[in-house]
């Protein structure tokens, strides 16, 4: 069996709940040689339908890897997984209806208002010693919405470190490859829209200097009508 097969099979077991999953695999098998799929397909056994359980199981593996952490509330918008020493940060996907409401500017504002909201309350968890956050240095970010020059720009303002990745980057398998971020936005969003990802430490937030900045924003977005909702109690 030749690689297009291969990549044809996997294909057709592209379904919309495993989509980046098997993006990933397509990428991994188009920068394998043909030598290196042949031995792999003689392992499985040469025909069509191992070859289909094998992948079957390849993508149901990553697909529970992927859904495997757990994600907490912190605040109305954002909710957090723990990573090795790495706070994962979920930022929303869809914000169409706050932009039809709001407008694109204010959405915007908006996010990162909560963003500042959550990055204080995973603050207070780490000095108040909750311990799954007892080993975590750094609180990681990875969004279509990243992608955004605006955002982009305020949280490189704020000492976050960023990656941008255009759609032709991450349809280059080499490129893909050599960056593990880029292997993750694959991963998660597919090939198929602009990423861009965010870190900070927590030593970063905690400083003094830092605190004095966002304070300044928050009341700066508080001048613009933008405000945090209460929270509900289960977001609390």
């Amino acid at each position: 069996m030749n690689k297009q097969e291969l990549k044809n099979i996997l294909m057709n077991l592209r379904t919309s709940k495993n989509e980046s999953q098997a993006n990933y695999l397509l990428g991994k098998i188009d920068m394998m040689s043909d030598d290196e799929i042949s031995k792999i397909t003689s392992t499985i056994g040469n025909n069509k339908e191992n070859i289909i359980d094998f992948l079957s199981q390849k993508l149901a593996e990553k697909t529970a890897n992927y859904q495997s952490e757990e994600h907490f509330p912190i605040n109305n918008m954002f909710t957090y997984g723990i990573g090795k020493r790495t706070v994962h940060l979920h930022i929303p996907r869809d914000l169409h209806d706050m932009i039809a409401q709001k407008g694109f500017r204010n959405s915007i504002d908006t996010v990162n208002l909560y963003l500042l909201d959550a990055l204080n309350k995973l603050k207070t968890l780490k000095d108040n010693g909750f311990y799954k956050l007892n080993n975590v240095e750094n609180i990681f970010m990875i969004s279509p919405l990243l992608s955004v020059k605006k955002e982009l720009n305020f949280l490189e303002d704020l000492n976050f470190q960023t990656e941008y990745f255009s759609q032709q980057e991450l349809n280059d398998t080499q490129f893909v490859s050599n960056n593990k971020s880029a292997i993750l936005a694959t991963q998660i969003f597919g090939t198929n829209k602009k990423v861009g990802t965010a870190s900070i430490n927590f030593d970063t937030i905690s400083s003094p200097e830092w605190q004095s900045k966002k304070e300044e924003i928050i009341k700066e977005f508080s001048r613009k009508g933008i405000t945090l909702e209460a929270d509900t109690p289960e977001k609390q």
